[in-house]
């Protein structure tokens, strides 16, 4: 890896600078010695290659705070011949392992011919991961889980693989001071997240963002080497945070609970690493940009502008102010993805969305006015969904034949999502896959199955090119 410049400043507050003489202070004193940590990507890279950008911003944390001793493994990079990851632990002999799994499963389909729910599940994966780990005699009370996946289903998962601890939302802070419990063998209190299979997915001190947006990732350049030469989008968040609390989705779960912008310094040091490194695209890895006004925003582009590189984001489905408008039109857009579910308002107001359809379309219109490419998610099946409802999405389709739209057949039921809690007073509508643990793929569709509903909108939209399917 990489140290990049910078990666231990994230500001120059006297409390800052103390706490950080402390915890290394405190380490020497225990071991002797820098602590060890490893960094685990438990994530297999079947369709899109993904730099492990969690895991290097962790492992910024743990440099700038501990003065550690970091190493980022990911034994599903492709070219690596052998898992050998027991041996690696033996070798390394951390102090903690830290794991991230970023997905519960890679794809699942309601499949129109079979009527059945076709899916890849992720959770074998890390079984095998936690299993080199436990040959290497590793103790499960040093190990902490994290990661997208683990919020969908941390209670299922702790006590899938008995183990005691785990993360839900932003990492910095919470790996930080899970080591410095660890190795002070003191209480767990203080880790913000932390979450055990007895707290089903409620953490007893949310996390926020604070740590982790004043630190410029410590680089894996073996996941980086490979996003230059695939030509792939390199991340850069400009803030970070969801307040958005769509009830199907676990991003308001897995990323704090208030948006927050970065510091320009931060972004703009952030962008310079990545252009050393051969960036020629950016996805800006935001939960939602334009989730609050700041001209973090068209700092951001503006470098990107100047620069020269492309860019694409997720975007809130809320008119953009001018200023950041113009600011996108003249960097190099190359996607703006838009989430609108449905175009039903009756829709809207049961799964916990903001705003109303109109408001959706006038940023629909606002970004087709100004050229930008746009792509625009659509989800049926979701509660109150009748054949109406359906009826009006299928109309805003049709009404923009220059745009894309995407779209998908039932709602993924997450265990920690306000979803599940509706499902379960609602079980008519839920269609499982073929396995029984509680691991495996549940949809949520009304009015009828997920499989009635694509064959449904495969004949809607026959004729209809700007219209495809997701899954």
């Amino acid at each position: 890896m990489t140290r990049p410049v910078g990666v231990a400043t994230p500001t120059q507050h006297d409390e800052v600078l103390e706490r950080r003489q402390q915890f290394r202070a405190e380490m020497r004193a225990a071991l002797g010695r820098a602590p060890r940590v490893l960094l685990i990507s438990a994530n297999p890279n079947v369709t899109t290659f993904v730099s492990p950008y969690g895991l290097e911003i962790l492992a910024a944390a743990l440099v700038a705070e501990l003065d550690a001793e970091v190493h980022i493994l990911d034994p599903f990079l492709p070219g690596t011949i052998d898992f050998a990851l027991t041996a690696q632990i033996l070798r390394f002999k951390p102090d903690v392992i830290g794991i991230n799994f970023r997905n519960l499963d890679i794809a699942y389909v309601a499949d129109i011919d079979s009527k059945k729910i076709l899916s890849r599940s992720c959770v074998p994966t890390l079984r095998t991961v936690l299993a080199r780990i436990r040959q290497a005699g590793f103790a499960r009370t040093r190990i902490l889980l994290g990661g997208g996946g683990f919020a969908a289903a941390s209670a299922d998962l702790l006590r899938a693989f008995d183990l005691p601890y785990g993360v839900i939302g932003p990492g910095a802070e919470a790996i930080t001071r899970f080591v410095r419990a660890v190795v002070l063998q003191t209480s767990m209190e203080e880790v913000p997240g932390l979450v055990t299979a007895e707290d089903e997915g409620r953490p007893r001190r949310p996390a926020d963002a604070t740590w982790d947006n004043d630190l410029v990732p410590l680089c894996s350049v073996p996941h980086r080497t490979i996003l230059r030469e695939r030509n792939v989008f390199f991340p850069l968040r400009t803030s970070s945070g969801c307040g958005l609390r769509c009830s199907y989705c676990i991003e308001g779960r897995s990323q704090a609970r208030k948006a927050r912008a970065r510091a320009a310094p931060r972004i703009t040091e952030e962008l310079e690493l990545i252009q050393r490194q051969g960036a020629s695209r950016v996805m800006l890895a935001d939960g939602e940009l334009n989730v609050l006004y700041s001209d973090v925003y068209e700092h951001a582009l503006r470098l990107l502008a100047e620069a020269g590189l492309g860019w694409r984001a997720y975007c809130l489905s809320i008119k953009p102010a001018p200023e950041l408008l113009r600011a996108m039109q003249r960097s190099r857009c190359e996607g703006i993805l838009l989430t609108f579910d449905t175009a039903a308002d009756s829709v809207l107001s049961q799964i916990g969305r903001p705003g109303t359809v109109a408001s959706m379309v006038a940023a629909l219109d606002s970004y087709a006015a100004a050229k930008l490419p746009v792509t625009v998610s659509l989800l049926f099946g979701l509660p109150g969904e009748t054949d109406a409802t359906v009826a009006q999405t299928l109309a805003l389709i049709r009404s923009y034949p220059g745009v894309k739209f995407t779209y998908s057949c039932g709602a993924r039921i997450y265990s920690n999502t306000p979803l599940a809690e509706h499902a379960r007073r609602h079980p008519e509508h839920v269609y499982r896959d073929e396995q029984s643990d509680p691991l495996g793929v549940s949809l949520y569709s009304e009015p009828g199955p997920p499989w009635e509903l694509a064959a449904l909108l495969r004949g809607a939209l026959r004729d209809t090119p700007n219209a495809e399917r997701f899954w």
